[in-house]
């Protein structure tokens, strides 16, 4: 199935059924495409998607997942850890991973059994330990690896014909043997390391910041008196780590959920853009309007009007 990628809303709706957040941190709306493919008990994603998102939670409970990033326009972060074009990183199964995707992004992902992949580590001699694929990792893609990958973006993403119905099936597996490989002779060794940088640190503590405090008017001295650093400390850490201001940052998570509350909204005809935007602790409903707009491409008021609409259908 494939779905065309013009909001957040639509981002949310490719990945329904997988326990994610996804929250939109750029100021222009997000588009692209997604398309989602199954052979046999492998579960298969490929897309390319513009904008700036932040991706929370576990790919999956029961699966190892494998993300291959073939291009990006802008840094992919795994927290902690940025993950450079033509990488191979590795999530396991039920573990909570915290990435942000920035720019022109095309990427892969391939989620299998843990027992599938050691047999087919076995069939193919390979000396893979179950360490090996438990463990979050973030490695240089092989030209082997690359070779089946953009593949299989292709065909995953229906820009090759199907006629043939074992295509699919023999390029999942063909693939797999090469990500199993890749890791096989990078070693574990490149597990994304635990210890952060003083500025991913300090992200992380104005993160949490935000997030516990979205519905009021924040500043950038808020985060610097959170994290105890200077106001250039926090320009400079968001800078580094997530490729933007913190007073863009702190904007975009707001925006994200004022919109949030008013898709929502839909049980109570009498709320107003005012009062939603008085609670969310936006004091100047111009430039409010004016950013939002930017963002998701219609003015509050209008998608108030829709959701209100809606709700009056369902009644």
């Amino acid at each position: 199935m494939k779905y065309s990628i013009n909001s957040l809303e639509d981002v949310r709706q490719a990945v329904n059924g997988v326990q994610l957040s996804v929250r939109q941190l750029s100021s222009a709306p997000v588009s692209g495409w997604v398309s989602q493919a199954q052979s046999e008990n492998v579960l298969c994603s490929a897309g390319r998607t513009t904008g700036q998102l932040e991706v929370a939670g576990a790919l999956s409970e029961t699966h190892v997942t494998f993300g291959i990033v073939l291009c990006d326009g802008g840094p992919t972060r795994q927290f902690g850890q940025t993950s450079a074009a033509r990488s191979l990183i590795l999530f396991p199964p039920a573990e909570d991973s915290h990435s942000v995707y920035t720019g022109d992004l095309k990427y892969v992902s391939l989620a299998a059994p843990k027992a599938k992949l050691l047999s087919l580590a076995d069939k193919q001699e390979l000396r893979l330990r179950q360490a090996d694929i438990v463990t979050p990792q973030s490695i240089p893609a092989s030209d082997a690896l690359l070779s089946s990958v953009l593949r299989l973006h292709s065909l995953i993403g229906g820009l090759e014909d199907r006629a043939d119905g074992n295509a699919l099936d023999d390029l999942v597996e063909e693939t797999l043997c090469a990500a199993l490989d890749n890791l096989t002779v990078t070693g574990a060794d490149n597990a994304i390391e635990s210890r952060q940088h003083h500025y991913e640190v300090v992200v992380r503590q104005c993160w949490e910041y935000v997030d516990s405090n979205k519905t009021k008017a924040l500043t950038v001295k808020n985060l610097a008196d959170t994290c105890g650093v200077t106001r250039i400390t926090v320009h400079r850490a968001f800078l580094t780590v997530l490729g933007t201001p913190p007073s863009e940052f702190i904007r975009a998570i707001k925006l994200s959920g004022f919109r949030e509350e008013l898709l929502a909204s839909y049980c109570s005809q009498k709320i107003t853009v005012t009062e939603l935007a008085g609670d969310w602790g936006f004091d100047h409903l111009g430039r409010l309007s004016t950013y939002y707009q930017r963002a998701f491409g219609e003015l509050p008021s209008e998608t108030l009007r829709k959701t209100k609409k809606q709700a009056t259908k369902r009644v």
